[in-house]
């Protein structure tokens, strides 16, 4: 049989659709949220559309959320989520300009991907990588994780989930840019995305 040859790692994300949340991450880590979410309405911390007099719409979690404080310079950690309250109105002149496309420079993050994580807690983390991670060996790779993980859709407004064997996230796969919420268990201290994780596919939106 002839190898499928690999695909190239995505550097870019359309968002479409209408208002709402996204939880996000990105194949890139660093300080890369103003280059990240450049196309989008961003408020309420420095480097922002709006930075003053107004709420944040950017947050990381981490036993509870925290806003960005400072898009050019507050460090993406690979492997978390990110969320993002997207605004249709990307540029506030009261017309909608979904879609758009973000696009992330710089060196992807290579496996192995280790994060740490929140012990007994809800624990934002995201696909590290431009091609899409495979549920079952996420699981299988962190047996200390509760075996559910959760990614929002927004046109859905619900979750879609998935244990690694059953669930209605398509195929059972995080794609790239999604970001996912799993719990860990008492020894959950960190999470690993291993290479054998790593699926030659983009999953689906």
């Amino acid at each position: 049989s002839t190898d499928v040859p690999p695909l190239p790692s995505l550097t870019s994300i359309t968002i479409d659709g209408t208002s709402g949340y996204r939880f996000l991450s990105s194949p890139v880590s660093g300080a890369i949220y103003g280059d990240l979410l450049d196309e989008l309405w961003t408020q309420g911390s420095a480097g922002s559309d709006m930075p003053e007099s107004s709420s944040p719409n950017v947050w990381t979690w981490n036993n509870s959320w925290n806003a960005l404080t400072d898009l050019a310079t507050d460090n993406y950690t690979s492997g978390s989520g990110v969320l993002v309250y997207v605004f249709a109105d990307t540029d506030f002149d009261g017309t909608d300009d979904l879609p758009v496309t973000l696009t992330v420079d710089g060196t992807q993050n290579t496996s192995p991907v280790t994060i740490a994580t929140n012990a007994n807690d809800w624990n934002l983390l995201g696909n590290p990588y431009g091609l899409a991670v495979s549920v079952n060996q996420l699981l299988t790779d962190n047996s200390v994780f509760h075996s559910t993980v959760y990614v929002w859709d927004n046109a859905a407004t619900a979750y879609k989930t998935h244990n690694g064997q059953v669930g209605d996230l398509q195929d059972g796969l995080v794609s790239p840019f999604d970001g996912f919420w799993i719990q860990a268990g008492a020894d959950g201290n960190s999470f690993e995305f291993t290479e054998e994780s790593i699926v030659n596919s983009y999953g689906s939106a």
